[in-house]
Protein backbone atom coordinates (compact mmCIF):
# COMPACT_ATOMS: atom_id res chain seq x y z
CA UNK A 1 0.00 0.00 0.00
CA UNK A 2 1.22 3.21 -0.72
CA UNK A 3 0.37 7.03 -0.23
CA UNK A 4 1.58 9.77 -1.85
CA UNK A 5 -0.25 12.70 0.11
CA UNK A 6 -2.72 12.78 3.41
CA UNK A 7 -6.21 11.19 3.33
CA UNK A 8 -4.88 9.34 -0.59
CA UNK A 9 -3.23 6.41 -1.41
CA UNK A 10 -3.79 3.28 -3.30
CA UNK A 11 -5.78 0.34 -2.02
CA UNK A 12 -3.94 -2.32 -0.37
CA UNK A 13 -3.47 -4.69 2.77
CA UNK A 14 -0.69 -4.33 5.04
CA UNK A 15 0.58 -7.42 6.01
CA UNK A 16 1.80 -7.58 9.92
CA UNK A 17 3.76 -10.35 11.32
CA UNK A 18 5.48 -11.29 15.21
CA UNK A 19 8.70 -13.60 14.29
CA UNK A 20 10.33 -15.93 16.84
CA UNK A 21 13.67 -14.65 16.84
CA UNK A 22 15.19 -18.33 17.75
CA UNK A 23 13.21 -20.47 15.47
CA UNK A 24 12.27 -18.10 13.02
CA UNK A 25 8.35 -19.11 13.64
CA UNK A 26 5.84 -16.84 13.32
CA UNK A 27 4.11 -16.42 16.04
CA UNK A 28 1.74 -13.64 15.23
CA UNK A 29 0.32 -12.57 12.06
CA UNK A 30 -2.80 -9.70 10.84
CA UNK A 31 -3.79 -8.15 8.21
CA UNK A 32 -5.34 -4.44 8.16
CA UNK A 33 -6.08 -1.53 5.74
CA UNK A 34 -3.35 0.90 7.27
CA UNK A 35 -1.49 2.94 5.74
CA UNK A 36 1.33 2.81 7.96
CA UNK A 37 2.91 0.55 11.17
CA UNK A 38 2.54 3.44 13.50
CA UNK A 39 -0.14 2.21 14.93
CA UNK A 40 0.59 -1.55 14.93
CA UNK A 41 3.06 -2.30 17.53
CA UNK A 42 1.14 -2.45 20.82
CA UNK A 43 -1.63 -4.96 18.93
CA UNK A 44 0.68 -7.22 17.59
CA UNK A 45 2.68 -7.35 20.59
CA UNK A 46 -0.12 -8.33 22.47
CA UNK A 47 -1.34 -10.91 20.18
CA UNK A 48 2.72 -12.38 20.39
CA UNK A 49 2.47 -12.43 23.99
CA UNK A 50 -1.03 -14.30 24.27
CA UNK A 51 0.42 -17.05 21.29
CA UNK A 52 3.67 -17.03 23.39
CA UNK A 53 1.93 -17.69 26.41
CA UNK A 54 4.39 -15.50 28.72
CA UNK A 55 4.18 -12.34 30.54
CA UNK A 56 7.58 -10.69 29.52
CA UNK A 57 9.59 -10.34 26.32
CA UNK A 58 11.58 -7.86 24.09
CA UNK A 59 10.23 -6.50 20.91
CA UNK A 60 11.88 -5.38 18.30
CA UNK A 61 11.10 -3.49 15.04
CA UNK A 62 11.53 -1.22 12.92
CA UNK A 63 11.43 2.65 12.57
CA UNK A 64 8.20 2.87 10.34
CA UNK A 65 6.64 1.54 14.41
CA UNK A 66 8.15 4.62 16.04
CA UNK A 67 4.82 5.80 17.56
CA UNK A 68 5.23 7.05 21.83
CA UNK A 69 2.26 5.88 23.38
CA UNK A 70 2.23 2.30 21.45
CA UNK A 71 5.94 2.12 23.00
CA UNK A 72 4.58 3.38 25.99
CA UNK A 73 1.80 0.67 25.69
CA UNK A 74 4.30 -1.94 25.61
CA UNK A 75 6.24 -0.95 28.67
CA UNK A 76 3.17 -0.95 30.29
CA UNK A 77 2.48 -4.03 29.63
CA UNK A 78 5.72 -6.01 30.75
CA UNK A 79 7.13 -6.17 27.27
CA UNK A 80 10.53 -4.06 26.12
CA UNK A 81 10.01 -2.31 23.14
CA UNK A 82 13.17 -1.74 20.47
CA UNK A 83 12.44 0.96 17.51
CA UNK A 84 14.84 2.96 16.36
CA UNK A 85 13.69 6.82 16.24
CA UNK A 86 13.09 8.38 12.46
CA UNK A 87 15.07 10.75 11.78
CA UNK A 88 12.36 13.61 10.35
CA UNK A 89 14.18 16.87 11.36
CA UNK A 90 16.45 18.76 8.66
CA UNK A 91 18.54 20.81 11.40
CA UNK A 92 21.98 17.83 11.29
CA UNK A 93 21.93 18.00 7.14
CA UNK A 94 21.59 21.83 7.29
CA UNK A 95 24.59 22.24 9.82
CA UNK A 96 22.26 22.98 13.00
CA UNK A 97 21.91 21.34 15.92
CA UNK A 98 19.16 19.12 16.80
CA UNK A 99 17.89 17.64 20.01
CA UNK A 100 19.93 15.43 20.22
CA UNK A 101 22.84 17.88 21.09
CA UNK A 102 20.58 19.23 24.26
CA UNK A 103 21.23 17.43 27.53
CA UNK A 104 18.45 17.13 29.95
CA UNK A 105 19.02 17.47 33.68
CA UNK A 106 16.30 15.74 35.49
CA UNK A 107 16.46 16.99 38.96
CA UNK A 108 16.55 20.53 37.75
CA UNK A 109 14.14 19.68 34.69
CA UNK A 110 15.88 22.12 32.21
CA UNK A 111 18.10 21.40 29.35
CA UNK A 112 21.72 22.55 28.63
CA UNK A 113 22.31 23.99 24.79
CA UNK A 114 25.48 23.43 23.31
CA UNK A 115 26.86 26.91 24.44
CA UNK A 116 26.24 25.91 27.63
CA UNK A 117 22.96 28.24 28.43
CA UNK A 118 20.12 26.83 30.46
CA UNK A 119 17.04 25.98 29.05
CA UNK A 120 14.22 26.35 31.43
CA UNK A 121 10.14 25.25 31.66
CA UNK A 122 8.09 27.74 29.94
CA UNK A 123 4.58 26.11 29.46
CA UNK A 124 2.88 22.97 28.58
CA UNK A 125 0.99 22.10 25.60
CA UNK A 126 -1.02 19.14 23.81
CA UNK A 127 -0.34 18.52 20.26
CA UNK A 128 -1.51 15.47 18.69
CA UNK A 129 -2.62 13.77 21.74
CA UNK A 130 0.16 14.27 23.59
CA UNK A 131 1.06 16.47 26.85
CA UNK A 132 4.40 18.44 25.64
CA UNK A 133 6.36 20.17 27.56
CA UNK A 134 8.16 23.71 25.90
CA UNK A 135 11.86 24.76 27.04
CA UNK A 136 13.51 27.61 25.54
CA UNK A 137 16.47 29.92 27.04
CA UNK A 138 16.40 33.81 26.96
CA UNK A 139 19.75 33.78 25.91
CA UNK A 140 19.03 32.96 22.64
CA UNK A 141 18.81 36.45 21.20
CA UNK A 142 22.34 37.62 21.98
CA UNK A 143 23.64 33.78 21.78
CA UNK A 144 26.69 34.01 19.16
CA UNK A 145 25.79 30.25 18.05
CA UNK A 146 22.26 31.03 17.40
CA UNK A 147 22.54 30.62 13.73
CA UNK A 148 23.94 27.06 14.02
CA UNK A 149 20.79 26.26 16.66
CA UNK A 150 17.83 28.08 14.83
CA UNK A 151 16.29 30.55 12.18
CA UNK A 152 14.47 31.77 14.75
CA UNK A 153 14.54 34.22 17.65
CA UNK A 154 13.95 31.26 19.99
CA UNK A 155 14.92 27.91 20.10
CA UNK A 156 12.06 25.67 21.47
CA UNK A 157 12.29 22.14 22.60
CA UNK A 158 9.45 19.97 23.62
CA UNK A 159 9.43 17.28 26.00
CA UNK A 160 6.60 14.52 25.97
CA UNK A 161 5.55 14.27 29.48
CA UNK A 162 7.25 10.25 29.25
CA UNK A 163 9.77 10.86 27.23
CA UNK A 164 12.23 8.89 30.10
CA UNK A 165 10.22 5.42 28.26
CA UNK A 166 11.84 6.92 25.10
CA UNK A 167 14.99 7.83 26.47
CA UNK A 168 15.77 4.32 28.14
CA UNK A 169 14.86 2.44 25.34
CA UNK A 170 17.43 4.34 23.06
CA UNK A 171 19.87 3.61 25.53
CA UNK A 172 18.97 -0.29 24.92
CA UNK A 173 18.96 0.21 21.63
CA UNK A 174 22.67 1.88 21.52
CA UNK A 175 23.82 -0.83 23.73
CA UNK A 176 22.87 -3.40 21.59
CA UNK A 177 23.87 -2.72 18.14
CA UNK A 178 22.80 -5.90 16.88
CA UNK A 179 19.16 -5.61 17.48
CA UNK A 180 18.52 -4.60 14.05
CA UNK A 181 20.32 -7.30 12.80
CA UNK A 182 18.60 -9.71 14.65
CA UNK A 183 15.53 -7.90 13.62
CA UNK A 184 16.71 -8.05 9.93
CA UNK A 185 17.56 -11.99 9.76
CA UNK A 186 14.40 -12.92 11.29
CA UNK A 187 11.12 -10.92 9.58
CA UNK A 188 12.34 -10.13 6.53
CA UNK A 189 13.97 -13.60 5.78
CA UNK A 190 9.95 -14.67 6.02
CA UNK A 191 8.54 -11.89 4.53
CA UNK A 192 11.13 -12.92 1.89
CA UNK A 193 9.84 -16.58 1.55
CA UNK A 194 6.37 -15.66 1.35
CA UNK A 195 6.71 -13.14 -1.29
CA UNK A 196 8.95 -15.89 -2.75
CA UNK A 197 6.10 -18.53 -2.84
CA UNK A 198 3.10 -16.44 -3.85
CA UNK A 199 4.81 -14.65 -6.49
CA UNK A 200 4.47 -11.22 -8.47
CA UNK A 201 0.74 -11.14 -7.78
CA UNK A 202 0.79 -12.47 -3.62
CA UNK A 203 -3.09 -12.30 -3.39
CA UNK A 204 -5.81 -14.14 -5.16
CA UNK A 205 -8.72 -12.78 -3.32
CA UNK A 206 -10.84 -9.59 -2.26
CA UNK A 207 -11.81 -7.85 0.94
CA UNK A 208 -9.99 -7.56 4.24
CA UNK A 209 -12.02 -11.19 5.53
CA UNK A 210 -10.81 -13.29 2.45
CA UNK A 211 -7.22 -11.43 2.07
CA UNK A 212 -6.86 -12.77 5.99
CA UNK A 213 -7.99 -16.49 5.01
CA UNK A 214 -5.33 -16.52 2.29
CA UNK A 215 -2.54 -15.03 4.26
CA UNK A 216 -3.00 -17.53 7.36
CA UNK A 217 -3.12 -20.49 4.85
CA UNK A 218 0.46 -19.05 3.59
CA UNK A 219 1.21 -18.48 7.25
CA UNK A 220 0.56 -21.80 7.99
CA UNK A 221 2.55 -23.55 5.29
CA UNK A 222 5.16 -21.62 6.13
CA UNK A 223 5.12 -22.50 10.10
CA UNK A 224 4.67 -26.22 8.58
CA UNK A 225 7.59 -26.40 6.30
CA UNK A 226 9.61 -24.46 9.31
CA UNK A 227 8.82 -27.27 11.76
CA UNK A 228 9.73 -29.93 9.21
CA UNK A 229 13.48 -28.41 8.40
CA UNK A 230 13.73 -27.83 12.84
CA UNK A 231 12.10 -31.02 13.70
CA UNK A 232 12.56 -33.56 11.09
CA UNK A 233 10.56 -35.74 9.37
CA UNK A 234 9.59 -39.45 10.91
CA UNK A 235 12.23 -41.05 8.61
CA UNK A 236 15.02 -38.58 10.16
CA UNK A 237 13.90 -39.31 14.03
CA UNK A 238 14.25 -42.77 13.24
CA UNK A 239 17.98 -42.14 12.57
CA UNK A 240 18.10 -39.76 15.15
CA UNK A 241 16.96 -42.55 17.71
CA UNK A 242 19.41 -45.10 16.43
CA UNK A 243 22.42 -42.87 16.48
CA UNK A 244 21.17 -42.38 19.90
CA UNK A 245 20.98 -45.95 20.50
CA UNK A 246 24.57 -46.67 18.82
CA UNK A 247 26.12 -43.99 20.49
CA UNK A 248 28.06 -43.24 16.99
CA UNK A 249 31.31 -43.66 18.95
CA UNK A 250 32.48 -45.46 21.78
CA UNK A 251 35.33 -44.22 23.48
CA UNK A 252 37.71 -46.02 26.39
CA UNK A 253 40.66 -44.66 27.93
CA UNK A 254 44.07 -46.07 26.98
CA UNK A 255 45.55 -49.78 28.12
CA UNK A 256 41.97 -51.02 28.54
CA UNK A 257 41.32 -54.41 26.40
CA UNK A 258 40.84 -53.38 22.75
CA UNK A 259 37.86 -54.50 21.18
CA UNK A 260 38.73 -56.57 17.85
CA UNK A 261 41.28 -54.25 15.75
CA UNK A 262 40.91 -51.10 17.48
CA UNK A 263 42.09 -47.80 16.52
CA UNK A 264 44.95 -45.63 18.79
CA UNK A 265 43.56 -41.71 18.05
CA UNK A 266 45.68 -39.00 20.17
CA UNK A 267 43.11 -35.86 21.09
CA UNK A 268 44.82 -33.57 23.37
CA UNK A 269 48.26 -34.98 22.97
CA UNK A 270 48.11 -36.57 26.90
CA UNK A 271 45.02 -38.65 26.74
CA UNK A 272 44.99 -42.01 24.33
CA UNK A 273 41.62 -43.16 23.33
CA UNK A 274 40.40 -46.28 21.38
CA UNK A 275 37.57 -46.28 18.89
CA UNK A 276 35.47 -49.07 18.71
CA UNK A 277 36.35 -51.37 15.76
CA UNK A 278 34.05 -52.67 12.65
CA UNK A 279 33.65 -55.67 14.46
CA UNK A 280 31.60 -54.03 17.35
CA UNK A 281 29.48 -51.88 15.31
CA UNK A 282 28.31 -54.21 13.05
CA UNK A 283 27.20 -56.19 16.37
CA UNK A 284 25.84 -52.46 17.22
CA UNK A 285 23.95 -52.43 14.01
CA UNK A 286 22.16 -55.55 14.80
CA UNK A 287 20.95 -54.24 18.16
CA UNK A 288 19.87 -51.46 16.88
CA UNK A 289 17.74 -53.18 14.07
CA UNK A 290 14.47 -52.90 16.08
CA UNK A 291 14.75 -49.42 16.03
CA UNK A 292 15.92 -48.72 12.38
CA UNK A 293 14.88 -51.41 10.05
CA UNK A 294 16.67 -53.55 7.26
CA UNK A 295 16.38 -50.74 4.86
CA UNK A 296 18.24 -48.33 7.10
CA UNK A 297 20.43 -51.55 7.80
CA UNK A 298 21.60 -51.92 3.91
CA UNK A 299 22.63 -48.15 3.47
CA UNK A 300 24.18 -47.95 6.69
CA UNK A 301 22.77 -44.83 7.53
CA UNK A 302 21.79 -46.10 11.20
CA UNK A 303 25.75 -45.10 11.58
CA UNK A 304 27.42 -41.89 11.13
CA UNK A 305 31.21 -43.24 11.20
CA UNK A 306 32.62 -44.23 7.83
CA UNK A 307 34.51 -47.09 9.56
CA UNK A 308 31.03 -49.11 8.94
CA UNK A 309 30.62 -48.59 4.90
Amino acid sequence: MTSSGRGTGTVGYNVQAAVDAKHHLIVAHDVTNERHDRAQLSRMVTKAREALGTERMTALADRGYFNAPEILACEEVGVIPLVPKPLTSNSKAEGRFDKRDFVYDEAADEYECPAGERAIHRFTAEEKGLALRMYRSSACPRCPMRAKCTTASYRRITRWEHEHVLERMHMLLDAKPEAAVARRQAVERVFGTLKSWLGTTPLLTKTLPKVKTEVSLAVLAYNMKRMIKIMGTETDLKQRQCLRCLGRRQLQPAGDPLIGTGLTVQTDGSDLFRIVAREEINRRHARCQDVCGNAFLADHRCCNSRQCR
